[in-house]
């Protein structure tokens, strides 16, 4: 009942501030305000009816001011790395009160702040990017389902707050979906509110014997594409002269900051609809794989190389660098198999079941078949045809 009520309250809330920002003389973008006052009002409602854990109130608290604090520092252009500092106190004093409660040992706490921090930033700058493309549905709607998927985890963890948070976090992100902001509008707080959300029950799962493999899933595509982007922009003549233009110091905001270059970005400018298939594909396929493995019972090492097999794969048939020639396609692939190869013997010496032998390179193998449809002239150019 609880639940409901937080849930119920935490839409209405979120919904009236959109409905409120778009009726405006001057509509405002108050996507990431709307999920601060629709989470905070839910997480109220959570704590008066009895609703809440004692951790979904010490990590709900401690997400939205995490967010509120990274959406004010960066609308006053402090430097990324002055921000990171901020970040890492808030999250790691947050983990210190649950170690001195004793949930987690010291080093995992250390270690759970270094993650934090890092996949905090990778769903900023997911989201910046999405909004730069003019794509606000498209965080919405990985939240909606990373949501779920923590819903149907919460069924099977002795955790009774990540599913009540999760439901939460739904409701309080639907209202996105349907109203969107105003054209080409930026939002600085959308991106930190939905990062401290997903960090909030990355935590709680994890806390509840959820392994590193399931917390990363729903957003392992978006991880891999924003690390090979960021790889791109040091190793690629033409980003290193764009950012050196900056001096080193601002350089390195530049750097960490979103633009028009993500894999995923690309494609949804070639082609909105291909670009999107493509990357929900993808991203339903890594969250089906982590259910199943985990239903099975797979170590969480080979679960995480099984997971990285198929978003490795949409990078590499979806990245530019990788089609431009058939050295750069087969280099591509080669790494899939090499990761398959890894996990299949991973698998064999951690799990011993022959499927889980089999699968990480039956992966790799429809991502070589993808690649023989999709970019068959690349691959087997019409000389070797011939």
């Amino acid at each position: 009942m609880a639940v409901a009520v937080a849930c119920l309250l935490g839409l209405a809330v979120t919904t009236g501030v959109l409905i409120w920002s778009k009726r405006r003389a001057t509509p405002l973008v108050a996507s990431g305000f709307a999920v601060l006052l629709g989470s905070a009002a839910g997480g109220l409602a959570l704590w008066a009816l009895g609703g809440a854990t004692t951790l979904v109130m010490i990590v709900l608290p401690g997400a939205l001011a995490l967010g509120l604090v990274e959406a004010v520092l960066a609308a006053r252009s402090v430097h990324w790395l002055l921000r990171l500092v901020v970040q890492g106190v808030l999250i790691l004093g947050v983990l210190v009160v649950e170690w001195r409660r004793g949930d987690l040992f010291a080093s995992a706490a250390a270690m759970a702040a270094v993650i934090g921090v890092l996949g905090f930033n990778v769903i900023v700058f997911g989201v910046g990017a999405a909004q730069l493309s003019d794509a606000p549905r498209v965080p919405a709607l990985l939240g909606l389902l990373g949501s779920a998927y923590l819903v149907l985890v919460a069924l099977g963890l002795p955790n009774p707050g990540l599913g009540g948070l999760a439901l939460l976090v739904a409701a309080v992100t639907v209202p996105l979906v349907v109203l969107t902001p105003p054209a080409s509008g930026f939002d600085r707080a959308l991106g930190p509110m939905l990062g401290g959300l997903g960090l909030a029950l990355a935590f709680l799962a994890w806390l509840g014997n959820a392994s590193p493999a399931m917390v990363i899933a729903p957003v392992l595509p978006v991880v891999v594409d924003v690390i090979y982007t960021l790889i791109v922009r040091l190793s690629t003549r033409e980003s290193r002269s764009a950012l050196s233009g900056h001096g080193w110091w601002k350089a390195i905001d530049a750097w960490a900051s979103p633009g028009d270059d993500l894999v995923a970005q690309r494609a949804y400018a070639s082609s909105k609809s291909v670009g999107l298939v493509w990357f929900g594909v993808v991203t339903v396929v890594v969250v089906a794989l982590s259910l199943a493995t985990w239903w099975v019972g797979v170590p969480w090492l080979v679960a995480l190389l099984l997971l990285l097999v198929p978003a490795l794969g949409w990078l590499v048939l979806q990245a530019p660098w990788f089609s431009a020639s058939q050295r750069n396609l087969l280099v591509g692939l080669g790494l899939v198999t090499a990761v398959g190869l890894l996990g299949s013997v991973l698998a064999w010496r951690q799990d011993g079941r022959l499927a889980m032998l089999i699968l990480p390179l039956s992966l790799a193998a429809v991502v070589w078949a993808t690649a023989l449809l999709v970019n068959r002239n690349t691959l087997l150019p019409a000389k070797a045809t011939a």
